[in-house]
Formats: C-alpha cells, structure tokens, sequence
C-alpha cells in the first residue's frame, strides 16, 4: 500500500532536485509535498470508506487493527518528502532529532500499551501515534520552508517519471514475497 500511496514521488524528487539551484528545489518539494498529501489524503478517504463499508458488520478488534495499520501507512506517505528535503538541504542533524524522537517515542508507545495488555492494537496505535506526531511536525517545518505550491509542469513531470515506478515497485514487491513463501 505505501508503494501506491507514495506514487514514486520519492524517487521522481530525487531524479529532478538540482540542490545547487535553490529556487528550483524549493518548487520542487513544495510541489512534491502538496501531490503526496493529495495522494495520501485521497487514500484515506478510499481506506476509510472501505472500513466503514466492513464496519456494517459490527465493529471488531481487526477493522479498529486494520484502520491504525492504515493510519499508519498514509502517515509514512506524509513523512518521506519532509524528509527527503531534509537529505537534500544537509538537514542530517535535524532529521537525526526527528527520526529518533520517532524512534524513542514509538518504543515508549509500545511498551505502555503492552503494559496495559493492548497486544496486536498497542503495537498498531502506537505505530499510528508516532508516525502520525511526525508527519505533523514534518509537514509543519517543510510547510515554513517551502510551502506548499502546485507547478502544473513539475506536478506532470513528477507523475510522469512517477508513475511506472508504481507497478514497479508493486511487482517487485510481490515476487519478493513469492519468493519467500515458496
């Protein structure tokens, strides 16, 4: 799903960025960050809706396991071009502090909610705590940088070289799992 969701925007911002050319860049990632909240937000409405059509069942342990899971995930879309901005503009110090309160806070999550013998849903939550955190104050700071614009031409060019990368990364995905369940 993150493959879907993150569009080959990651690898299209690489392909593109000229860090020398620091008006560029920052159209770049402005335009890079607004079409992956977009993408993350139209997977969102896409999860939810689906969740909510199994929800007419009566709620259960895995419908509330499987919307922290997606949380999760459209989370994680929200968090890759924050920072890749980071890498691009020497930003290691920052991203270090980021990805390690990350990290920590994940952790301290996880063991409060298995102390509270949350199992399979403590994990979950705590996953979509974290990363849900992150991706808010990523997209806060990238939002101070950069902004968020939409340059029609760097938008199609992003999708363009983009898109194929989601089959991609979709089959690849699959016949890596083939080949360790065969």
């Amino acid at each position: 799903i993150s493959i879907i969701i993150g569009f080959g925007l990651i690898e299209a911002l690489y392909k593109f960025a000229k860090p020398e050319d620091s008006a560029h860049l920052k159209k770049l990632v402005a335009t890079c960050a607004l079409q992956q909240i977009l993408l993350a937000g139209i997977a969102a409405v896409i999860f939810i809706a689906v969740l909510f059509w199994y929800l007419l069942d009566g709620p259960t342990s895995l419908f509330y396991q499987a919307l922290l899971a997606g949380l999760t995930l459209i989370s994680a879309a929200c968090i890759n071009i924050p920072l890749s901005w980071l890498r691009l503009t020497n930003g290691a110090r920052q991203f270090f502090i980021l990805t390690s309160f990350k990290a920590l806070g994940q952790a301290l999550f996880t063991w409060y909610f298995l102390s509270l013998g949350w199992g399979v849903t403590g994990v979950l939550l705590s996953a979509a705590l974290s990363s849900t955190l992150l991706a808010i104050v990523l997209c806060v700071l990238q939002f101070r940088e950069t902004g968020f614009q939409w340059h029609s031409t760097i938008a199609k060019a992003l999708l363009t070289y983009g898109y194929p990368l989601v089959f991609s990364g979709a089959l690849l995905f699959v016949t890596a799992g083939v080949e360790r369940w065969i």
